[in-house]
C-alpha cells in the first residue's frame, strides 16, 4: 500500500461482487473509499446478506483500488452454502 506524499496516507477505495459459481451475480457493492485511521491504517466490514441465496457454489470477489500505487487487485474467494 502506498502513501501519498503530502498527508502519508493511503488512498485506498474497495467494493465486492458476490456470485454464483456460473458468474450469476446476486449482489454487487461499488467501490467506495476506505477512510484511513490517523495512522494510515485501514479496514473494512463487510455484511452481505444472503436471505434467499439457493444452497450451492459462489464466489465472493473483493476489488481493491491502491490510488497511490496505481494498482488494483482482485481477490476470489469461493465458499459453498449448504441448506440447514
Amino acid at each position: 500500500m502506498a502513501r501519498e506524499k503530502t498527508r502519508g496516507m493511503p488512498r485506498v477505495r474497495s467494493g465486492h461482487v458476490l456470485r454464483r459459481i456460473d458468474g450469476t451475480v446476486i449482489s454487487r457493492g461499488q467501490p467506495t473509499w476506505i477512510e484511513p485511521t490517523s495512522l494510515g491504517a485501514l479496514a473494512r466490514m463487510l455484511q452481505i446478506p444472503l436471505d434467499g441465496a439457493s444452497a450451492g457454489d459462489y464466489e465472493l470477489v473483493l476489488t481493491v483500488e491502491d490510488q497511490v500505487a496505481g494498482q488494483t487487485r482482485e481477490i476470489v474467494e469461493p465458499f459453498r452454502l449448504t441448506s440447514s
